[in-house]
């Protein structure tokens, strides 16, 4: 079974890259997501038309689960889609602020940082300004928690 998720397409090309997959996306054996498709997938109403989001849809192939039948078990509703895409949003923020720290440790500058990243995950030069600003806000909070932590230990 397919379940269709609408996602930003920028999320949907990290995705892809980043298991090695095309479309539809399968998520490694018991992967945390395999897990959390398990716990947020439901039986469809009767009624449900599935819906095409055009460039934002991503397919995902559901794997065999133990304790639900994928036959009747593959729904997921609106909140459960934004659960899904939040949760598939911050692996994307861990990813991307842990490779940023690594190329910056490496001696590359921000800027090459970046655009290593959009290369190696196909993201494509329109995500600059989002990417530029997600780890501005990383590192904001992250000297933030250092003071706080200086502070706390006097």
């Amino acid at each position: 079974m397919i379940v269709k998720v609408k996602c930003d397409s920028y999320l949907i090309r990290f995705v892809q890259a980043f298991f090695e997959t095309e479309s539809p996306i399968q998520f490694p054996p018991k992967h945390d997501f395999n897990n959390q498709l398990d716990f947020l997938l439901t039986k469809c109403p009767k009624d449900w038309i599935p819906e095409d989001y055009g460039e934002n849809t991503m397919a995902i192939q559901v794997p065999y689960f133990e304790r639900k039948n994928v036959l009747y078990h593959w729904y997921l509703s609106g909140r459960a889609q934004s659960i899904f895409v939040n949760r598939l949003s911050n692996f994307f923020k861990v990813v991307f602020n842990s490779e940023m720290n690594q190329c910056l440790v490496l001696g590359f500058n921000k800027k090459e940082s970046m655009e290593f990243f959009q290369e190696k995950y196909n993201l494509g030069p329109g995500t600059n300004d989002m990417l530029e600003k997600s780890f501005s806000r990383y590192i904001n909070i992250k000297r933030v928690k250092k003071s706080r932590k200086n502070i706390s230990s006097v």
